[in-house]
């Protein structure tokens, strides 16, 4: 059974089951757009997601996400270039409710899980490509309340990945040019933390907040990422019925270092990302809410000899309708 087929029976026998205690359901799509030099990396992509509280008056909440990724861009490309282009399936599941508070602290945590397949050509000569991907996320959340207008937050994830590639993609001791085999690689690391965040109430109930961003990723025998980078944004509420959240990411560094064993012998590069844009949310009823989110995001690229490549410029469009119950 492949995981599509999975992903939806589980997700109907979910719904079927708790239909009493779902707090919410999701329908949304994201779609990715670039600029014509790199506009083969173009994808569309569907989603459903799912909110439980299993157990009335259990603090207990489940979320469970299914997305596919259409990469339609490789219809750009013909022949040889095409093979190299995937589409992919995503599942998503995370546990949370636990509540640790001390006077002004809050320890809210998450866990849970990303596991990824990809649509990968295999008739052809073996070239770099990810088969499987799985990653435990650990999310500790926690809060610091100055006063009742400052809080101080960390949010987002930390976890080990595991990932089952060709041959091909880590050259490491194992590494045989001519295998169309998949190796399967343990050690990864990945996460996205905001080390430490800054909320502001205004007398509006309108909210300023700013944070220190840490993205760190490391791929066993091939490439670590490095970065760090300021968030800051504004959560507008219009009205009772519609809110606008403008929002600007800034990149403080970005450096790639290649692994050791690779033919560049952990050079680096540096790469730089600016994204600007808002998401919005708009109360339908009390049980029906309308999401968007867009943005526009540039991207300076470089390779291992110091060279600079055309910006990578793209644009984001997120559209998504959730029911409460």
């Amino acid at each position: 059974m492949n995981l599509k087929k999975l992903s939806l029976i589980f997700l109907a026998l979910t719904i079927g089951t708790q239909a009493l205690a779902t707090n919410s359901i999701e329908f949304g799509f994201e779609n990715e757009q670039y600029e014509e030099m790199y506009n083969d990396s173009d994808t569309f992509n569907p989603y459903v997601k799912v909110n439980l509280n299993p157990k009335k008056g259990s603090p207990l909440l489940l979320e469970l996400k299914y997305m596919y990724f259409h990469q339609y861009g490789k219809n750009r490309n013909e022949g040889h270039d095409a093979r190299f282009k995937t589409n992919k399936k995503r599942v998503e599941f995370f546990a949370s409710g636990y509540k640790y508070k001390n006077n002004n602290f809050t320890f809210s945590p998450k866990i849970g899980f990303r596991f990824e397949v990809y649509d990968v050509n295999r008739t052809e000569k073996p070239k770099s490509q990810t088969d499987r991907m799985f990653n435990l996320r650990l999310f500790p959340n926690m809060t610091y309340d100055i006063n009742d207008k400052v809080q101080l937050y960390v949010n987002g994830f930390v976890g080990p990945q595991i990932n089952r590639v060709q041959h091909g993609t880590r050259k490491d001791h194992s590494y045989d040019a001519n295998s169309k085999d998949s190796a399967i690689y343990w050690h990864d690391w990945y996460q996205e933390i905001e080390v430490l965040g800054v909320k502001y109430k205004l007398d509006n109930n309108d909210t300023f907040w700013t944070s220190l961003y840490n993205e760190y990723k490391r791929n066993e025998y091939k490439e670590n990422y490095t970065r760090w980078q300021l968030r800051t944004g504004y959560n507008w509420n219009v009205n009772s019925k519609l809110s606008i959240n403008p929002f600007i990411r800034y990149d403080l560094s970005y450096v790639t270092t290649n692994d050791e064993i690779s033919s560049d012998h952990g050079k680096e590069k540096d790469s730089h990302e600016t994204r600007i844009g808002s998401t919005v949310k708009y109360k339908i009823d009390p049980t029906l809410t309308l999401g968007g989110e867009i943005y526009w995001q540039n991207a300076k690229t470089e390779d291992y000899k110091g060279k600079d490549n055309p910006d990578k410029n793209r644009m984001f469009y997120k559209l998504s309708i959730t029911k409460a119950f």
